[in-house]
C-alpha cells in the first residue's frame, strides 16, 4: 500500500510541477488579464464537468470495487460503459448551457471568448478524464490512473506549446485551449487503451441492462455528486464571485494564489483516491481494525509533505509569486490566509470519504448542502467589498467548520479516528509492543 501511495504521490508531484510551469508559461505570454479569463472559463468549465457527470465518477470508486469483489461479472462492464455514455452526453449538455448563461449575463463573449465548440469539447474531455482515472483505480491499475489524471494531458500542454512556440505562432486563448483539448482527449485515448487491456473489464455492448439498475446507479451517483459539488464551491465559488463582481487582473492574481495554496493537498488526493476503494472492501468485510489502519497510513504518507509544502510557502511566498510577474507579489495574503485552512484540513484527514465509503453518503450531502450555501453566502457578502480577502475569508471560515463537524460525525457513526493526531498515542503504545514482543 506504502509503495504504491507513494507511486501515486510522485504522480501527483510531478503533475503539480508541470501545472505550475504551464501557469507560469501563460502569465508570461498572455499576461493577468487573459489569464484571469482563462481561469474564469476552467471555472466555469468545472461547474459544467460536475454537473453533466452526475456523480457517476465519484460512484465508479464505490462500485467497481465492490462488483470485482463480489459480481456479477458482467456488472462492472455494464456500469463502466453506461457510465461513459452519460458522462459524455451529460458534460456536453451542461457545458453548453453553462457557457451560454456565462455569456448571457456578462453580455458578450467579454469573459470567454472561446468558440463554443471549444469549450464544449474541453469540458467533454475533461469529464472523460474524470471518470476514467477512478475507473483505471478501481480495476487496479493506480498508476495508470495517477498518469491520466495528472501527467499525461499536461505532457501533451506542454509539447504543443514547444512545438508552436518553436514554429513562431504567437499563442492566444483560442490555441491554448484546442492544446487543452488535445491533451484531453490524448490522456481519454491511453485510459481507454489501458483499460481495455484487462481481461476483468469488457468493452463490447454488454448483455440487456434492466432499467432498475440504471436507476439504483442514478440515484446512487446523483447523492454522491454532492459532495464533490461542495468542493467545487469551496473551491470556485470566489473565482466566479471574483469574475463577476471584479476584474480579469483580479481573477488572476488570486488564481495563482490559491493554487499555490492547494499544492499542499496533492499527497492528499493522490492517495485518498489510492484507498478509497480499500477503504469500501473493509468496510464490506466488517473490517474496522483494517480500516484504522488504512487511514493512519494515509495520514502518515499525507502530512510529511504537507507540513513541508506549507513552511515553504509561508516562509517563501513572495520569491514564489514572483516567477509569474511582480504584480503577483499580492496574493501573498491569500495564500496565507489559504494555507492555515488547508492544513486544518488534511489534520482532521479524510472523514468526509470515510462516511461515504461506510453508506452514509446522504449525511455527508445534507452536511455537504449546508456548508454550501453557508460558503455561497460569505463569498457573496465579502467578496464585492473586500475582494480577493474576502473570498479567502469565506473560504477558511467553511471549510474549517465544516471539516471539524465531519469529523466528529465520523468518529461517532464510524467508530475510526480520522485524525492522525487523535491516534498518534495509539500508534505509540502499537509500535512499543511490536518491539518488546520481538525482543
Amino acid at each position: 500500500m506504502l509503495i504504491n501511495g507513494l507511486g501515486v504521490i510522485l504522480a501527483r508531484g510531478v503533475g503539480s510541477g508541470l501545472i505550475l510551469l504551464i501557469t507560469v508559461l501563460l502569465m508570461r505570454t498572455l499576461g493577468a488579464e487573459n489569464y484571469g479569463r482563462f481561469a474564469f472559463f476552467l471555472s466555469v468549465a468545472f461547474l459544467a464537468v460536475l454537473f453533466g457527470g452526475m456523480g457517476v465518477p465519484v460512484a465508479a470508486n464505490c462500485l467497481l470495487p465492490r462488483y470485482r469483489q463480489k459480481g456479477p461479472a458482467h456488472r462492472r462492464s455494464q456500469f463502466f460503459l453506461v457510465g461513459l455514455v452519460a458522462v459524455f452526453f451529460g458534460s456536453l449538455a451542461a457545458g453548453l448551457i453553462s457557457v451560454t448563461i456565462v455569456r448571457l449575463i456578462h453580455g458578450g463573449t467579454a469573459m470567454i471568448p472561446f468558440p463554443l465548440w471549444a469549450a464544449a469539447a474541453y469540458i467533454t474531455a475533461t469529464a472523460l478524464c474524470n471518470f476514467l482515472a477512478p475507473a483505471c483505480r478501481a480495476m487496479d491499475m493506480p498508476t495508470t490512473a495517477a498518469l491520466v489524471d495528472n501527467i499525461y494531458p499536461r505532457v501533451i500542454i506542454l509539447a504543443g506549446m514547444g512545438v508552436l512556440t518553436a514554429g513562431g505562432y504567437q499563442l492566444d486563448l483560442d490555441s491554448l485551449l484546442i492544446l487543452w483539448v488535445i491533451g484531453g482527449y490524448g490522456a481519454v485515448a491511453i485510459a481507454i487503451f489501458s483499460l481495455a487491456r484487462r481481461t476483468e473489464l469488457s468493452l463490447r455492448i454488454p448483455r440487456q441492462l434492466r432499467f432498475r439498475q440504471l436507476r439504483v446507479w442514478l440515484s446512487l451517483s446523483t447523492t454522491m455528486m454532492v459532495t464533490p459539488m461542495f468542493y467545487f464551491v469551496l473551491s470556485e465559488t470566489d473565482i466566479l464571485c471574483l469574475g463577476f463582481f471584479s476584474t480579469p487582473t483580479d481573477v488572476g492574481v488570486y488564481n495563482v494564489a490559491r493554487r499555490l495554496a492547494e499544492l499542499m493537498q496533492f499527497a492528499y488526493v493522490s492517495v485518498n483516491t489510492l484507498l478509497l476503494p480499500r477503504i469500501a472492501a473493509a468496510h464490506g468485510e466488517r473490517d474496522r481494525q483494517r480500516m484504522q489502519s488504512i487511514i493512519d497510513t494515509m495520514n502518515v504518507v499525507v502530512l510529511v509533505p504537507a507540513g513541508a509544502c506549507s513552511i515553504a510557502l509561508v516562509g517563501f511566498g513572495p520569491q514564489v509569486l514572483s516567477l509569474f510577474g511582480s504584480s503577483f507579489v499580492s496574493g501573498y495574503v491569500v495564500v496565507l490566509m489559504l494555507v492555515v485552512p488547508r492544513f486544518i484540513d488534511l489534520l482532521l484527514g479524510p472523514a468526509s470519504e470515510v462516511l461515504m465509503m461506510t453508506g452514509d453518503q446522504k449525511l455527508v450531502a445534507r452536511v455537504n448542502i449546508v456548508a454550501g450555501v453557508a460558503n455561497l453566502g460569505l463569498n457573496l457578502l465579502l467578496v464585492p467589498f473586500w475582494g480577493a480577502v474576502g473570498a479567502a475569508t469565506a473560504t477558511a471560515v467553511t471549510m474549517i467548520s465544516w471539516k471539524t463537524y465531519l469529523f466528529v460525525l465520523c468518529r461517532r457513526r464510524t467508530g475510526v479516528q480520522t485524525s492522525l493526531a487523535t491516534r498518534l498515542r495509539a500508534l505509540f503504545f502499537n509500535l512499543s509492543g511490536a518491539r518488546r514482543a520481538q525482543a
